[in-house]
């Protein structure tokens, strides 16, 4: 397994992916408990995690208001 993203194999307990967070409604903010590991940005994930309302893209961590 390429555990540090270079292309190579590596030996054991090497570890350099990371942790990326399923945002389904592609506000840039994913889901805290639904993640995956890799080493680059898969489709449809997002390296900030926080979002409170996956299914609505005008409701986002960033929105301080809230409308």
């Amino acid at each position: 397994m390429d555990d540090n993203c270079d292309g190579e194999i590596d030996e054991l307990g090497v570890s350099s992916n990371y942790v990326y967070y399923l945002d389904e409604d592609g506000d840039g903010f994913g889901q805290t408990d639904n993640t995956v590991t890799a080493c680059g940005v898969p489709d449809g994930y997002s390296e900030e995690s926080g979002d409170c309302d996956d299914d609505n893209p005008n409701i986002s961590i960033s929105d301080e208001d809230g409308d």
